[in-house]
């Protein structure tokens, strides 16, 4: 390399440094040279274990399966790391993540590594993360708007019953859903999600993660690359943006020796997903019914009674008229499951933004209320959320890729002056 261009690389990566705290356009800019220049020394055989959570679908890793269907971790499967404090991971996570640390501490303590305060007091700090409480607090805040804005236009004075409720919020969601979540797979893949949730992360450090000068410091401290070549050996990724996290390679030989060493007969993708996660839409009907009737409880409990003007010969009068008390019996008779998987169906429409017209609508509703009488909630389930893969219709996306590829291929790619592409993914998609 020239002086010319290590003097480059050296005042670059003073620059690379940015902190939340400044301005959105300096930090914008540093964030951009730090992901430009922040591994330029890293030799090439240790590069393709950095990998960048923050692109294109790779944003999705371990949230969703092979068909794209968001998953969770059974967390009935996880593992508490040996050594570490009340941290847990996948099983092979925890093994590979043990090995990692005794070569760690093996290097430290034989002077391989020495100077590095990181990694001479290494220790897990996060690991996996249940996302129930934050998306309980996200759903809940869906409610908490509801009320805010009937109190405010004073519409909540016609919500005196549960039925009355039940349509009322129901017209609401529909269109907070076109911008916030209320399903788990909208959940799953949004930014509100965790990467910590998925039970292949391994986080060393708890509280920089938005310093570039701490990550800085890390990357061209000494035994960095020992660390890169000890994550490598035991079948992680090393996240660009936050070097002190770990990732499970899934695809790494090393990760399926761990994975046999369980007791798994396969370790393929499909038996990861199959063993180890669960569908994120399991249990959507009933946070769905839920969501309703404690909404219409919290409205009843707060307000149990409503102030009703009248004229009456010409006089103007008051009365209170009392909220109707939320009987669970009865909602649950009034409401049955077909009604819940209609509604249901209509917010995922409303989550994906496929937009599929009422008439498919109907007919997926029909279809999964026959999967639902003939088999299980779960297969019904599982037939909904595969109508609405919102990940293809995704600008970057593999089939975005493929459809330019094809498009291209036929000279057929069409013009952005006349057709909106992303409308022309979405269509072509919903045509599959």
């Amino acid at each position: 390399m020239s002086n010319d261009k290590k003097i480059n690389q050296v005042y670059l990566r003073k620059f690379a440094t940015a902190t939340n705290d400044m301005g959105t356009f300096d930090t914008y800019f540093r964030r951009i040279t730090y992901s430009a220049v922040a591994y330029h020394m890293i030799p090439e055989n240790l590069k393709s274990i950095i990998k960048d959570f923050n692109f294109d679908e790779t944003i999705l890793y371990g949230r969703v399966n092979k068909e794209f269907q968001p998953i969770m971790p059974d967390e009935t499967k996880l593992q508490a790391i040996a050594g570490q404090d009340k941290q847990y991971a996948l099983p092979f996570v925890a093994s590979a993540c043990e090995e990692f640390l005794k070569d760690i501490r093996f290097a430290v303590d034989n002077r391989k590594i020495s100077n590095n305060a990181f990694l001479e007091n290494l220790e897990v700090k996060r690991s996996y993360v249940p996302q129930g409480a934050r998306q309980v607090s996200a759903i809940e805040s869906s409610a908490a708007i509801y009320i805010s804005s009937y109190s405010q236009t004073e519409k909540i004075n016609k919500i005196m019953n549960m039925q009355q409720l039940v349509v009322s919020f129901r017209n609401f969601l529909l269109e907070y859903a076109k911008t916030g979540f209320i399903s788990s797979p909208a959940f799953v893949m949004s930014r509100a999600y965790s990467p910590n949730g998925t039970g292949l992360c391994i986080d060393f450090n708890d509280d920089k993660f938005s310093d570039d000068v701490a990550k800085m410091q890390f990357i061209d401290s000494p035994g960095f690359q020992y660390y890169l070549t000890c994550a490598s050996r035991y079948g992680f990724y090393v996240d660009k943006n936050y070097p002190l996290r770990l990732v499970s390679n899934l695809s790494s030989p090393t990760t399926k020796k761990f994975i046999l060493a369980t007791g798994q007969s396969s370790a393929d993708l499909d038996s990861i997903f199959e063993n180890y996660y669960k569908p994120a839409h399991q249990n959507d009907i009933d946070i769905l019914k839920n969501l309703f009737f404690i909404t219409y409880q919290n409205i009843q409990q707060s307000r149990p009674e409503q102030k009703i003007n009248f004229i009456e010969d010409g006089n103007l009068f008051s009365m209170f008229e009392k909220r109707e008390i939320p009987d669970p019996i009865g909602f649950q008779e009034t409401y049955g499951t077909d009604y819940w998987l209609r509604v249901y169906i209509n917010i995922r429409n409303s989550e994906s933004k496929l937009n599929y017209h009422q008439s498919r609508l109907n007919k997926i509703a029909e279809t999964a209320i026959k999967y639902n009488e003939k088999f299980d909630m779960l297969a019904a389930m599982n037939y909904i959320n595969k109508e609405f893969l919102s990940v293809p219709i995704s600008e970057g996306s593999y089939n975005d890729r493929a459809t330019r590829f094809g498009l291209k291929a036929r000279g057929t790619m069409p013009d952005q002056a006349e057709i909106d592409y992303l409308e022309y993914l979405k269509e072509n998609y919903k045509k599959r």
